[in-house]
């Protein structure tokens, strides 16, 4: 008996030390991958370095496989174009057979389900700069992309910008945020593959309620703050702009937009897990005065 004892103890103590040496052998190893999110595409480089070589371009929405996190693993802090500063590491990872670095805001660890997110109309796209929790991967190739901006002077223009995505982790939770190569703040950005995007005139009031917009922004605009119903009055007809699943809580924009001479609208819905929405008047059918084009989801974190 005490034989088949210290042969079981043997035994359990071999097999521990060869879990253990596996264990060891794992640490760094990580089986995960990332989107490339950088819509010019990313580097894949030799070394953990912007003054490295680089091997080959990662195009904007292609997988690499994690492998490692780089060494030496600290945050660091890079430029981009329009002078903003991004913080992060360096991953060590795999592409086609190619290994090396990538800077960690232009990955994301998200499912590829979910990228890129789908539109509302093939031929729109609504964004807002900075950061949010949802996914808004919206970029298309072969749209122009119209960023709006308030001047000093209190008037609104329109200029075509370049758009990127870059990834944080703050508190655990990934933020993906949109910036463009402008180094002016903008108030929104539009896509679109083949409708010009103008601003005449207009008015925004993104971080103001509906009742708070009385007077202003919703003239001609009937806000029932029961309900969250809005409807807007054109030539002395009623056209309902109501979401059927969220209430009404902000127009964030009126103006015309497609230059066809009649406000368009850019409404908020929902607050917590809601959406912000684009109507265009150029795109109604018969009969109708507006057609919802795109929406850009907005929510918290936690």
């Amino acid at each position: 008996m005490k034989n088949l004892i210290k042969v079981i103890i043997s035994f359990l103590i071999i097999m521990w030390t060869i879990n253990s040496n596996q264990a060891q052998s794992m640490v760094g190893a990580v089986n995960e991958s990332r989107l490339v999110i950088a819509t010019s595409g990313l580097n894949l480089r030799t070394a953990p370095s912007l003054e490295s070589s680089v091997i080959r371009l990662v195009k904007y929405g292609h997988e690499v496989q994690l492998l490692e996190l780089g060494v030496p693993a600290k945050l660091e802090t890079i430029q981009t174009g329009a002078g903003k500063p991004l913080n992060g590491q360096w991953l060590r990872v795999s592409y086609r057979g190619d290994e090396g670095y990538m800077f960690s805001p232009f990955l994301a660890k998200i499912e590829s389900q979910y990228f890129p997110t789908e539109l509302v109309d093939d031929n729109f796209a609504l964004l807002l700069e900075g950061p949010n929790c949802y996914y808004n991967f919206q970029y298309r190739r072969g749209f122009d992309w119209t960023g709006i901006y308030k001047t000093v002077s209190g008037k609104y223009r329109s200029k075509k910008v370049n758009i990127t995505y870059s990834t944080s982790n703050e508190m655990g939770h990934e933020s993906y945020s949109i910036d463009t190569d402008e180094q002016e703040d903008l108030l929104f950005i539009i896509g679109t593959r083949n409708t010009p995007i103008k601003v005449n005139k207009g008015l925004y009031s993104y971080y103001n309620t509906l009742n708070e917009q009385k007077g202003q922004i919703i003239d001609q605009v009937y806000y029932d703050s029961m309900t969250g119903a809005v409807n807007i009055c054109h030539d002395n007809v009623s056209y309902d702009l109501s979401d059927k699943t969220h209430a009404a809580m902000s127009i964030v924009w009126r103006g015309d937009l497609d230059d066809d001479g009649i406000d368009d609208f850019i409404i908020q819905y929902g607050e917590k897990d809601g959406k912000i929405v684009l109507h265009l008047s150029s795109q109604a059918k018969a009969g109708e005065l507006h057609k919802a084009v795109a929406e850009y989801y907005i929510g918290y974190c936690c």
